[in-house]
């Protein structure tokens, strides 16, 4: 009935019903085939309802490791209340869902892999005149490192690439980029080259800047200062007169 409905023009993301959302109805009743159709037309797993919150929560809510690891591969770990999905495994308990989130877990794995003094750092201690250009080679070289791994790129591909990305200094707040992108990767990439070249035009004005600075104290400023001698002698001149 779900597949006739959407073939047929029925909006997967539409908001109404009970829950807010089909997916969200999808994961409370642990119905994974369905969950599966949603996810592959494109339903929003970000999608959340005042009560019953979004699909993830409530399939963790359900410890249904299937589905979560569904909504996992389709991006859900960039969820803005990862910090209430956690709490919602912990009272649970259930060992298996909390292993699953764990691999997911992209701002615990970024902490977990810098040394302590690091961790402190703050963006403009990391912005060198490189900053950019080394955050997007470490991203491409490790998309391309993890093309043979399973998952995929919204998934586990997509997290390792993230890491990656925040170990080699990028903020976190390119989470929020990739979370309102359809390809959270390709978003992050776009992103990095994006502040790359911006960061290479501004290098290029303070250069330029430097160089009229230059300019005008080799060539300007010593005409200034001639006059300026020629001024204070003939002005001591007419003293003398």
């Amino acid at each position: 009935m779900v597949q006739l409905l959407l073939d047929y023009g029925a909006n997967v993301n539409q908001r109404d019903g009970r829950y807010g959302s089909a997916l969200i109805a999808a994961a409370f009743a642990s119905r994974k085939s369905i969950s599966r159709l949603l996810l592959r037309r494109g339903a929003d797993v970000f999608a959340d309802h005042p009560t019953h919150g979004t699909a993830l929560y409530q399939a963790v809510g359900q410890s249904d490791y299937a589905i979560v690891e569904m909504l996992l591969e389709h991006a859900s770990w960039l969820t803005e209340d990862w910090g209430e999905i956690r709490d919602l495994a912990n009272e649970i308990g259930d060992s298996e869902i909390k292993s699953l989130l764990r691999q997911y877990d992209v701002r615990q794995l970024y902490k977990l892999s810098l040394p302590a003094p690091q961790r402190s750092q703050n963006l403009k201690e990391l912005e060198g005149p490189q900053y950019y250009t080394k955050v997007l080679s470490t991203v491409i070289q490790k998309c391309i490192a993890v093309q043979t791994m399973s998952g995929n790129w919204k998934g586990r591909k997509g997290v390792v690439v993230t890491v990656a990305a925040l170990n080699a200094g990028a903020s976190t707040r390119i989470l929020s980029i990739m979370r309102s992108a359809i390809g959270p990767v390709k978003a992050l990439i776009d992103e990095l080259r994006r502040a790359d070249e911006i960061q290479e035009q501004n290098r290029r004005a303070a250069l330029e800047n430097a160089r009229l600075d230059q300019q005008y104290d080799n060539e300007v400023k010593p005409i200034w200062d001639d006059d300026a001698y020629e001024s204070r002698k003939l002005k001591r001149g007419r003293r003398y007169e």
